[in-house]
């Protein structure tokens, strides 16, 4: 039997597709054509650091490291540059479109749910 998690969301495969981006801020362009907005992403953290790389986008900057966490702070989030740091960890950068669309198909499975 699946679990709930295996079925609507996978936190590894989002940090990752963000430690990506943050490797890499090319990779927002293509991650923009599936994931519109932060809410599409399961985990609450990942949603406050898309957010930060979608304002920072919309000024025309970069979405790089030092960048997402002075906006993190502006907004008001906890997160730190550590927190950020570690995503670059998961990063995934081969087959970065297709991970882009599996967590936006992720995302629709949670919302048939709901």
């Amino acid at each position: 039997m699946n679990t709930l998690s295996e079925n609507l969301f996978n936190v590894n495969l989002e940090a990752g597709l963000l430690g990506a981006i943050l490797i890499e801020s090319s990779l927002m362009r293509s991650a923009l054509t599936k994931i519109k907005q932060e809410n599409i992403f399961f985990h609450h953290a990942h949603r406050e650091i898309y957010r930060a790389m979608l304002d920072l986008q919309a000024e025309g900057i970069q979405p790089e490291i030092v960048d997402v966490t002075h906006r993190l702070r502006r907004n008001g989030s906890r997160l730190t540059a550590v927190d950020i740091l570690e995503l670059t960890r998961e990063a995934s950068l081969p087959n970065f479109e297709a991970r882009c669309l599996q967590v936006y198909e992720l995302f629709h499975r949670r919302e048939a749910q709901a």
